[in-house]
């Protein structure tokens, strides 16, 4: 099913409708691997609808490995991340609920952290990191996260600095509060 899949989308130009149909034929194939390599194509070589968002979202929440999560969620950030914070919040969510690692959990926010948000982007990224539990991989996606704190509104700083209190460490709790003014 995905060599079907992949080969359409090299040998067509694909509508709206199109991507949707695969998106949610890509739903059947049965391999994380296999799965994800349509999801990334998706997201590679074509300009995702947004109507076709939630149905991504739903097929990547079949993803059972966080490894694979994880590589597909990075090349949305890098390609799709944008003034919608609902739509950042639905992928949030989906690390939240689907996402059992910290450290895959990590490595999305601190790339999502590279990214130009706006103050809500940034309050809701902050405030999802509470399904980090270590207080090692809390402490390097805040710190990734502070040089934009810092030239950001009073409500981020608060938000970054709620989420500091989970951090229980004070050698790592210490790092991360120095690092906002």
């Amino acid at each position: 099913m995905s060599t079907v899949l992949t080969e359409m989308m090299d040998s067509r130009d694909l509508n709206s409708d199109n991507i949707s149909r695969i998106i949610s034929l890509s739903r059947d194939i049965n391999s994380d691997h296999y799965k994800t390599q349509v999801l990334k194509k998706v997201i590679r070589e074509n300009d995702m609808p947004k109507d076709a968002f939630d149905a991504f979202i739903a097929t990547l929440g079949d993803v059972n490995s966080d490894h694979y999560v994880t590589e597909v969620i990075k090349d949305l950030i890098d390609r799709s991340v944008d003034s919608n914070t609902s739509g950042l919040s639905n992928l949030l969510n989906l690390v939240k609920d689907n996402v059992a690692s910290d450290h895959y959990s990590a490595v999305i926010f601190k790339r999502l952290a590279k990214k130009n948000l706006s103050d809500d982007q940034l309050i809701t990224a902050l405030n999802a990191t509470s399904n980090i539990n270590s207080d090692h991989y809390m402490s390097e996606v805040l710190l990734a996260f502070a040089s934009k704190v810092n030239r950001s509104s009073d409500r981020v700083k608060s938000a970054y600095r709620s989420a500091a209190k989970s951090i229980n460490s004070d050698s790592y709790y210490g790092k991360v509060a120095k690092a906002v003014d």
